[in-house]
């Protein structure tokens, strides 16, 4: 008679319980891992000088690619998994390492003249400059650039991250890599730490960011959680939101449920008593939680087959994007319908 597969009755954490695998990026969208056909949805102005929060970064590719096109305020990632914010640290190195560094000798008009040559259009940013100015081949030979960040956390800057900054150039494009920073955090679950606790405080207060972004992630959080952690998970996005903040989500299908809730017994228990489903979150954000207004931003995967989003259904690799807007949400317009 065959035996049948069991649950390991060991206490030990199951492999891969939040959804932190390790290639995610990598296995989803392997032609460019700074390449996500999700950003191509996002208008820039809903990002640009903007304090961010990027919820189960994973290795954080998304995340640095956002700052790097986009420029905000600040950008937090975080993650449940410290194996994953050392990844996300090591990539925001090799991203900085790879980049045309600018010359500290090099004089306002010397620079304004380079940028004319350049771009042709005033504007002095990494994607004139090249992303991939070095080669790869030297972070491989010669190690990676750490970046020491600055960060803007209640309205002031972290004096003992800053290095050389100067405060007569208002224009920090250039210095998008500074404006990154990754830690390991539960969302459902924040808990102090002595070294990051500024940081990690902050989490946790109201208002604290203009833009939350959740990708993929909100299966995980009720499958470990249940539908009491899935509605506090969407309350403690609203909280977090300043006035007119929006929530960037990206929410799994039903049907990828199953086969996860079979990683532990208490997640398969999650499952079997899910009420509030994936395609009842918009009217539960809406109806329940607070959000004013969303939108469908579209399937990603439809960009690169050249359809509008109207035009198809989500398919396995992707979700449905949508973003929802907070309370005095016309204060954010962008034009983008």
């Amino acid at each position: 008679m065959p035996k049948t597969k069991a649950y390991s009755k060991t206490t030990r954490t199951p492999k891969f319980q939040h959804g932190n695998y390790p290639f995610y990026y990598g296995y989803r969208n392997p032609m460019s891992s700074y390449d996500d056909p999700r950003i191509n949805l996002l208008n820039p102005e809903w990002i640009s000088n903007k304090r961010c929060l990027d919820i189960g970064c994973n290795s954080g590719l998304v995340t640095i690619e956002v700052a790097r096109r986009f420029n905000p305020k600040e950008i937090v990632g975080i993650d449940i998994d410290q194996s994953l914010i050392k990844k996300a640290r090591k990539n925001l190195y090799l991203a900085n390492s790879l980049r045309k560094p600018l010359a500290s000798f090099e004089t306002k008009k010397d620079k304004d003249q380079n940028t004319h040559n350049d771009s042709g259009n005033g504007s002095y940013s990494d994607k004139e400059q090249g992303s991939n100015y070095f080669p790869i081949s030297m972070p491989i030979l010669y190690g990676t650039i750490p970046v020491r960040p600055y960060t803007s956390l209640n309205g002031t800057l972290e004096s003992e991250d800053v290095t050389n900054k100067n405060d007569n150039d208002g224009d920090d494009d250039d210095e998008w890599v500074k404006k990154v920073q990754f830690f390991m955090a539960d969302w459902m679950n924040i808990s102090k730490s002595k070294r990051h606790a500024k940081v990690l405080d902050q989490l946790t207060k109201d208002g604290s960011y203009d833009v939350v972004i959740a990708w993929s992630i909100t299966k995980w959080v009720h499958l470990n959680h249940g539908d009491d952690g899935i509605r506090q998970f969407f309350q403690k996005v609203y909280d977090s939101l300043a006035p007119g903040g929006i929530f960037l989500l990206e929410p799994q299908n039903w049907d990828g449920y199953s086969k996860r809730s079979r990683i532990s017994p208490a997640m398969k228990s999650n499952y079997d008593s899910i009420k509030l489903k994936p395609d009842q979150f918009e009217s539960y954000l809406l109806g329940d939680v607070g959000f004013v207004r969303s939108e469908y931003l579209g399937t990603p995967e439809t960009l690169a087959k050249g359809k509008c989003a109207s035009d198809t259904q989500p398919s396995s690799g992707y979700y449905r994007l949508l973003i929802f807007r907070s309370t005095s949400a016309l204060k954010y317009e962008s034009g983008h319908t």
